[in-house]
């Protein structure tokens, strides 16, 4: 595209309608497109699936750490000395 661009200085170019229309672009077949997409489609499927389980495993790390702490500021879990610093 910058090719067929006209300006001043590089971040300056603007491509216009006549020199944009010449413009050729590979496409691969039609049925390698619908292969491209049906790709597409199962790999971003895999991927909301993971994110979906990513958000409710976090929800739930989010509640036991509130749990956790509700039982130690309460006093039915005891976490002296579990500080993890050595006090030898």
């Amino acid at each position: 595209m910058k090719r067929y661009s006209r300006g001043i200085t590089d971040f300056r170019l603007r491509l216009y309608w006549e020199e944009f229309k010449v413009i050729r672009l590979a496409l691969p077949p039609k049925h390698e497109q619908v292969e491209i997409a049906e790709f597409i489609e199962r790999v971003t499927g895999r991927i909301e699936v993971l994110q979906i389980n990513a958000v409710r495993n976090i929800s739930l790390l989010k509640e036991r750490r509130s749990a956790l702490i509700t039982a130690a500021v309460t006093g039915q879990v005891d976490v002296r000395g579990l500080s993890g610093a050595s006090e030898d």
